[in-house]
């Protein structure tokens, strides 16, 4: 593995600028610099390629009056990544580190998962063996970095609205092959289905499965109410309400006792005035 590297730059580095290594000058290039190098370990198919390149040129534009210093990158997919570097093969983060003069010494990576120019070039001094001002260098990063990252962004911007125009393209042309060949699944046929657009398949399944889920839970009421009705039937007919009759059948009572009271009161009355008499 040792022999992969990328092409050549014949480009001769200027101080300002990020220095593109690949392996077969990197001897030259790196440790025979005799400079403090700030290496960006990447690849160049990354989500947001313009961002992070647009970071490392405003880091190398800032220091481009500290001398001693040297911002360089390395692609890994095209390049052989020395193990010192501790980096796993097939690892898709870019990842940054602090090579000593020469090559002499501890390579040390830096730590955090969320780089910015600032936190990069505080990185880069701390482990220095050049000293400089960092506020200074700071300004001039906030500065230049300004301008270029909003080029960054809108320049992903527009990758990100080709791509989705490019996809909504194939996906009406298999459409329109589908509809006109009678095929069950163009997509499924061609191997391009749910690689065009991941998150849209993903927000289709999920729809599918809720779909799902709400004909189990109309299946399982249906059930519910079907078991119900088998088991009144088996049951038999319910016992009728008796407690509106019960409460008639007191009221007539209690009734027919009042009448029956007043009726032996005016007996009595009755009885006692013929004695008087």
């Amino acid at each position: 593995e040792a022999h992969e590297s990328g092409k050549i730059n014949t480009t001769a580095w200027e101080p300002g600028t990020v220095h593109e290594v690949v392996w077969r000058r990197y001897r030259q290039d790196i440790n025979e610099s005799r400079m403090d190098v700030l290496v960006e370990l990447y690849i160049g198919h990354r989500k947001n390629h313009p961002t992070m390149t647009a970071m490392m040129e405003t880091v190398a534009a800032a220091l481009k009056d500290v001398t001693g210093v040297k911002v360089c990158r390395i692609n890994t997919a095209q390049n052989f990544v020395p193990p010192f570097f501790d980096r796993e093969k097939y690892s898709d983060k870019s990842e940054f580190y602090y090579v000593p003069p020469g090559g002499f010494g501890k390579v040390i990576k830096y730590p955090g998962s969320n780089p910015t120019q600032k936190k990069l070039l505080k990185f880069f001094r701390k482990h220095s063996t050049v000293e400089w001002s960092s506020k200074e260098v700071l300004e001039v990063a906030k500065d230049v970095g300004e301008e270029k990252v909003a080029r960054a962004k809108v320049e992903e911007d527009d990758q990100k609205r080709s791509k989705e125009q490019r996809q909504e393209m194939v996906q009406e042309m298999l459409q329109k092959l589908k509809a006109e060949k009678g095929l069950v699944d163009v997509g499924e046929v061609m191997g391009v289905k749910g690689k065009l657009d991941p998150e849209a398949e993903k927000a289709a399944a999920e729809e599918k499965a809720k779909k799902e889920k709400k004909k189990k839970g109309k299946k399982s009421k249906r059930n519910a109410k079907k078991t119900s009705t088998t088991a009144a039937s088996t049951m038999g007919p319910a016992p009728p309400d008796t407690s509106k009759a019960d409460a008639e059948k007191r009221k007539l009572e209690a009734r027919a006792a009042k009448q029956k009271a007043k009726k032996e009161k005016r007996a009595a009355e009755k009885k006692a005035k013929a004695k008087v008499l």
